[in-house]
């Protein structure tokens, strides 16, 4: 068992003491030096954006539980014993949590259809234009294990008073604008081996006749 860096915290400042002497090749530009091992139990996730991807990407959300930050750097991703990427890890402090990416899942498949989208002058006497679209959100499951899906697509939103929007979404999402970034919608829900699940989001935009949308 490899004997673990003792660590010094003075402030900001943390120093590792490596365990034992090292040997320097001579003309070495680098040396790689192994502090120890620190098991974290992620969160994970499989993050579906049928807007922008045909399939799911794997995250992970993890809280560094240890009693020391990890420091930042590259670092080097694996899922089951092989390596999907690299990515650069920020300085995670003792007790934060650190989201990470580790690529594609091939098999969780999503796709995006509109089926309905009219728009156009509803009329003299309203003196007004409206446009409405359906937008039909699907995902469908595989692999041959469950997953945990998080799904999100967006809807207009607007600062102008007389530009109105009304949406509506079939199941509601679980979380609205995360994050502050309005007009953001998230649903979570567990996904079954061959199961498929469907969202279903309207929404509406009307403006007086005579402004411009655009």
């Amino acid at each position: 068992m490899m004997e673990q860096a003792a660590v010094e915290m003075q402030g900001a400042t943390v120093t590792w003491r490596h365990a034992g002497a090292v040997d320097l090749r001579d003309g070495a530009d680098a040396l790689r030096l192994r502090l120890g091992d620190l098991a974290l139990v992620p969160r994970l996730q499989a993050v579906a954006v049928p807007r922008l991807e045909t399939v799911a990407y794997l995250q992970a959300e993890v809280v560094n539980d240890g009693a020391e930050p990890l420091l930042p750097g590259p670092a080097t991703l694996f899922v089951d014993g092989a390596m999907v990427g690299q990515a650069y890890l920020p300085m995670v402090a003792a007790g934060d949590e650190v989201t990470l990416g580790f690529g594609p899942i091939d098999g969780i498949v999503l796709t995006r259809e509109v089926p309905m989208r009219s728009g156009g002058d509803r009329g003299v006497i309203s003196r007004s234009a409206r446009i409405d679209e359906v937008a039909l959100l699907r995902v469908r499951n595989l692999t041959g294990e469950a997953w945990p899906v998080r799904l999100i697509d967006r809807i207009p939103y607007s600062e102008q008073e007389d530009l109105t929007i009304t949406s509506r979404a079939t199941p509601p999402a679980t979380e609205t604008d995360p994050g502050g970034r309005r007009g953001i919608l998230a649903w979570e829900f567990e996904l079954a081996p061959g199961a498929e699940r469907e969202v279903r989001l309207e929404h509406g935009l009307s403006w007086p006749a005579e402004l411009v949308l655009q």
